[in-house]
């Protein structure tokens, strides 16, 4: 496999992890958090489960993605 072919796949796949891990951001935080406060309830403790969830989940993609990076050839 060419340098050429081999860094085309290294970036679509950190690009994929990175695009992963702001899909669980958003979802961890921002859709719980519209939800509760269109319904009219207040934000408890539970609330902030999911945001703790997709922060973790998303740090782990966004390392990953640059790990991956880094395997790049020159």
């Amino acid at each position: 496999m060419s340098k050429l072919v081999h860094n085309e796949r290294v970036k679509l796949q950190a690009t994929f992890f990175n695009s992963l891990g702001v899909i669980s951001l958003s979802t961890g935080a921002i859709v719980p958090t519209i939800s509760l406060s269109l319904a009219g309830k207040p934000l408890e403790f539970w609330t902030f489960l999911p945001f703790i969830a997709g922060a973790v989940t998303s740090v782990f993609c966004v390392i990953a993605a640059s790990h991956i990076i880094g395997t790049l050839k020159e």
